[in-house]
């Protein structure tokens, strides 16, 4: 493979987030930005923009989405690795009937629920 292809192929791949951090707001005169670590964690790109809306303050705004994404984020690695350890759970042999069933209607409702 070629020098150009490579470097090719390296910039069409899709920038990918990282869930592990946080996203965190940005306050200006006349807007708020949310900002989330891309790639390596090496820089911050906007992800939103929240510009003046009536009777709301953008800072306030940008706060309450950024808080909601932050704690859906959390959520979400929480119910990842309770299905996880459910799994392997319904994977090993000695659970009795009754555990069993128990563990597979909590996983179900997990993956309702997260996915």
């Amino acid at each position: 493979m070629s020098e150009n292809t490579r470097s090719q192929s390296r910039t069409k791949k899709p920038r990918s987030f990282q869930p592990l951090q946080p996203l965190e707001c940005r306050y200006y005169k006349d807007h708020s930005e949310i900002v989330a670590s891309i790639e390596s964690g090496k820089e911050w790109k906007v992800v939103a923009e929240i510009g003046v809306i009536a009777g709301i303050s953008h800072e306030v705004m940008a706060k309450y989405i950024c808080q909601l994404m932050n704690d859906n984020l959390s959520h979400k690695n929480v119910l990842r690795d309770a299905m996880d350890a459910l799994k392997l759970c319904l994977t090993e042999a000695s659970m009795t009937f009754s555990t069993e069933q128990a563990a597979d209607c909590v996983l179900t409702r997990i993956q309702r629920v997260s996915l």
